[in-house]
């Protein structure tokens, strides 16, 4: 008897995860390694110990749908979109700076942290006071060289 687990690739890893699907597909496929040779091949094991980790990277999933709908939005605002130009042009210019900003869209655009990390990080008070700051800024208009 010959056993066998298919991973349907999600659509919203792959579209939103442009670089992290080849991460999904290897956590997804560790897990069930880990379940099968420790566990066992049952649907029993399978639901108890592949399918939370297939969870958990399908939430981290809805949480990324949520960051590039802000995205999208803060493209869309003058302030916002200056802001976050303003923000990573210090952080970039100023080594000893926090990198905030400039590691938040890092990390969205090459998946190379989850995204709740991401939401999470975006809370933090020197991060929200900053983006505000540099949006408030942006309201002035744009000197001439």
């Amino acid at each position: 008897m010959h056993w066998f687990v298919c991973k349907n690739e999600d659509y919203n890893t792959l579209h939103y995860r442009n670089i992290d699907g080849i991460g999904a597909a290897y956590r997804t496929a560790r897990a069930a390694a880990r379940t099968a040779i420790f566990e066992g091949i049952s649907a029993a094991d399978f639901q108890k110990h592949y399918w939370p980790v297939c969870r958990a990277i399908s939430a981290d999933n809805r949480i990324g749908k949520i960051l590039f709908l802000v995205s999208r939005q803060i493209r869309q605002v003058r302030a916002a979109r200056r802001g976050v130009l303003s923000m990573v042009s210090r952080e970039q210019q100023q080594a000893s700076r926090p990198q905030r900003m400039s590691m938040i869209l890092w990390d969205i655009f090459t998946g190379s942290a989850p995204y709740r990390n991401i939401l999470l990080r975006t809370f933090l008070p020197a991060f929200i006071a900053g983006f505000l700051w540099d949006s408030l800024i942006g309201l002035l208009p744009v000197k001439k060289r």
